[in-house]
């Protein structure tokens, strides 16, 4: 029942807010917070914003074996500048990455004993995404989760007579049969979960994603990306972005 649900956690923040209110006081000038979005951390969070304590957002990086440290905040919030003739004027002499480095899934089994099926020609990628994940409950507003994304190109795949193949995220508790099922009966869809991504993104005519890493992975290999949620790297120029189905 969701009065139930509401109250147990009207209850776990009470307590979580005693509990964080006499560990931080104002003798401390910041405070370090990982995502900032979780319960637990949004709490702290609005604890340091009454004593006047600066946070430091941390959170997995955009690319692997990389973290982010970042004073205004994480994913859409973060500080990456979101003007054009910033990326066109900005000079780096280092050589951008030939190869990915795979990241450490959470479900490392999942897909170990998938055989890999042949890949459609000329194929779109779609990387799927963690339902429940931050990403995804505040920064997509018009998908709310993947089973969504995958209706909305299956009428689009239909339609256009384009080849759409979709990857689960590997770290994802959340299975996907039904899915499964549909895709096997259907033209132009497809699961290649057994792929690794640097191969499909590599192979594909372009990437399709909400807001995924997977994205600028992508732009590495100077793919054409279509976003389909708020993303930090939603600049025109770099890439598309759709609003809804249309």
């Amino acid at each position: 029942p969701k009065g139930l649900v509401r109250s147990f956690y009207t209850i776990l923040a009470i307590i979580t807010f005693m509990r964080y209110f006499h560990k931080i006081s104002s003798k401390y000038e910041k405070i370090i917070i990982w995502n900032g979005f979780m319960f637990r951390q949004h709490i702290a969070l609005e604890i340091a914003k009454l004593y006047g304590i600066k946070p430091v957002f941390v959170e997995s990086g955009f690319l692997p074996n990389r973290f982010v440290v970042d004073l205004k905040g994480v994913n859409f919030y973060n500080s990456v500048p979101r003007d054009k003739e910033f990326f066109l004027n900005y000079k780096n002499d280092k050589l951008l990455p030939k190869e990915l480095i795979p990241r450490k899934p959470k479900n490392a089994k999942k897909f170990a004993s998938l055989k890999k099926e042949p890949l459609p020609n000329g194929f779109i990628f779609v990387p799927f995404q963690v339902d429940y994940d931050t990403q995804i409950l505040l920064f997509s507003p018009w998908i709310k989760n993947m089973e969504e994304m995958f209706f909305v190109l299956r009428d689009i795949a239909n339609e256009l007579k384009i080849n759409f193949v979709f990857k689960e995220h590997p770290s994802s508790r959340k299975e996907y049969p039904k899915l499964h099922e549909i895709a096997k009966k259907e033209e132009f869809l497809s699961f290649v979960n057994a792929y690794p991504t640097q191969e499909l993104i590599q192979k594909s005519k372009a990437v399709i994603t909400i807001n995924s890493s997977v994205g600028v992975e992508s732009l590495l290999f100077y793919k054409k990306v279509i976003t389909l949620g708020e993303a930090f790297y939603n600049i025109e120029g770099i890439v598309k972005h759709a609003n809804n189905k249309d």
